[in-house]
């Protein structure tokens, strides 16, 4: 969990008072403490690997190789709208990181045939396209879905690429935000 020697500390993470606990949570060096008990060759432990990692990086796996590019646009340009979405709910489910009554909605959201196709076109302009033209008309179809919420919005850009894109859960980055 330490900085290496010669990586480079934000300025910002500088100025953060490491001791300091705010209401409900703990000081970082506590934190960082526990997660060492629990893993002690800390983010290679085999077992933080096991619980953490692994599980997602096969779903990001699964992701490249259902709804990757190749693969997405070939399914498009056939019409094969179910055959997109088909993947793109049990891949949802390799993870735990969107809460079950998300995906119920989305899954409600998507039993419309019209709803399939205008998913999987915004879906693939969203991960294949200009993301920053394609981000809005994807939220405004999961509006419309009454699935849209943080978790599912980020999360199939954040399986393209988790070096790129970041997942969501606004409850955790808001506590995350208020600590620091």
């Amino acid at each position: 969990l330490k900085p290496a020697e010669n990586q480079n500390v934000s300025p910002f993470m500088e100025r953060i008072n490491k001791h300091t606990s705010f209401k409900g949570f703990r000081p970082l060096p506590d934190l960082a403490a526990a997660f060492l008990r629990q893993y002690p060759a800390g983010f290679q432990d085999a077992q933080y690997l096991k619980d953490e990692r692994d599980y997602k990086v096969a779903a990001s796996n699964f992701f490249h190789e259902n709804l990757g590019q190749e693969a997405f646009s070939g399914l498009l340009e056939m019409g094969d709208h179910q055959g997109l979405v088909k993947p793109a709910l049990p891949l949802i489910g390799k993870t735990n990181l969107v809460f079950p009554n998300e995906v119920m909605a989305l899954k409600d959201g998507l039993a419309a045939n019209e709803r399939q196709v205008e998913f999987s076109r915004r879906l693939y302009a969203l991960l294949h396209g200009d993301m920053s033209d394609a981000f809005d008309g994807f939220i405004d179809l999961l509006v419309e879905m009454k699935a849209c919420k943080w978790t599912i919005a980020t999360y199939f850009p954040f399986l393209l690429s988790p070096s790129e894109h970041i997942f969501v859960k606004p409850t955790i980055t808001q506590k995350a935000a208020e600590a620091f």
